[in-house]
């Protein structure tokens, strides 16, 4: 029978609104490029230049909102990426879905990576709102967002999803000579429920990542809650980059 022995967990988590953990095969666009001739500000106004130049018509939703992915390769034309998480949202938004793909197919600025001084296939990605793209469209505009935030009854915040993370994590039975890191990764739905939970980086043994996986899907439920993500104020689900590090015996 392997001892019993329980090492601390140690808990950290990293989120952007615009993470690109699922498409790792693709370069990323590092600090001072960007996929776009101009910058963000730049895309929008031509994304809106297009819909009036062209008489587009704004969707009825005016809170649609998809978080279009496109392939920029090192020559030739852009593609569209697709995205199984962001599934649901290209068929709920169909409307937004089909305009920003029929408008980013008619931008010639495209910018791909550039690493050690050559271009590289990139993946990029920008969330579409059409009724801010239309009449609403002002100047300099760039979409805003506010990253999903956990809640529950004792206070909430990141910290306290860490603990109750690390808490519920059963490693009895399990004895280890050296740290070791797992990456887990996990959405933040719309309604602020967890969805789409990925072993990104295993422990190497296939029962001890479901134990961890239990433990990180029993911090969910009525008194486990999390705020949404937003941008401009519309709901979008969001992707948590879940690094646990377990410690080596001391």
């Amino acid at each position: 029978m392997m001892k019993n022995i329980l090492f601390p967990v140690f808990v950290f988590a990293s989120l952007t609104l615009k993470a690109q953990d699922d498409f790792n095969e693709y370069n990323q666009y590092p600090a001072g490029q960007y996929p776009y001739k101009g910058g963000e500000a730049a895309f929008y106004k031509d994304f809106h230049d297009i819909v009036t130049k062209n008489g587009f018509q704004p969707c009825e939703n005016k809170e649609e909102v998809y978080n279009l992915k496109v392939i920029i390769p090192e020559t030739g034309p852009i593609k569209y990426l697709k995205d199984e998480t962001n599934k649901d949202a290209a068929e709920k938004y169909k409307c937004t879905y089909d305009l920003g793909l029929k408008v980013v197919s008619l931008m010639d600025k495209w910018k791909p990576v550039v690493i050690d001084g050559e271009k590289k296939q990139s993946v990029a990605q920008f969330y579409i709102i059409t009724d801010h793209l239309f009449e609403n469209y002002k100047n300099g505009y760039i979409p805003s967002g506010v990253a999903a935030n956990y809640n529950n009854q004792s206070g909430g915040g990141i910290n306290a999803f860490r603990k109750l993370v690390a808490d519920r994590i059963d490693t009895r039975g399990y004895n280890w000579s050296r740290a070791f890191t797992m990456i887990v990764t996990f959405v933040v739905n719309t309604e602020g429920g967890i969805e789409d939970l990925k072993v990104l980086q295993s422990s190497g043994l296939p029962e001890f990542d479901q134990r961890v996986m239990r433990g990180i899907k029993s911090v969910t439920g009525k008194k486990h809650k999390w705020t949404p993500g937003k941008i401009d104020g519309v709901p979008v689900k969001t992707r948590f980059r879940l690094p646990l590090r377990f410690g080596a015996p001391e």
